[in-house]
């Protein structure tokens, strides 16, 4: 496997899954690694281990890498945030939005309704 750094993206082919997580092996590597449930997404409602299936490949991110403990931790999560991020910084805060031509229509359709 190449040496790979912090935040760094990398494909994963999902192995198996239980209540706990996913069994995932990087592509062009030999040892398998876990990704805890709590590292899937970051809504809870979308952490479910279930939605996945053996075979199946994703991204996700490297979380923290330990050469002394041989310890390497991938997150799907930390990917999600960081391309979270990228968006805000390329596109403007979260609120941005809101000041196009038509993003207060359905508060405006509201008030109408109520003057009827």
């Amino acid at each position: 496997m190449l040496i790979r750094k912090k935040n760094q993206t990398i494909t994963v082919k999902i192995i198996s899954t239980d209540n706990k997580g996913l069994t995932v092996r990087p592509e062009g590597c030999e040892m398998d690694f876990i990704i805890k449930k709590s590292q899937i997404a970051i809504n809870t409602a979308d952490a479910r281990p279930s939605r996945f299936t053996g075979g199946e490949k994703i991204d996700c991110a490297i979380s923290e890498i330990d050469l002394d403990k041989r310890k390497i931790s991938l997150s799907m999560k930390l990917l999600e945030e960081i391309e979270k991020r990228e968006a805000l910084d390329k596109y403007g805060s979260e609120g941005s939005g809101k000041n196009l031509p038509f993003s207060s229509l359905s508060e405006d359709l509201k008030k109408k309704e109520k003057k009827k």
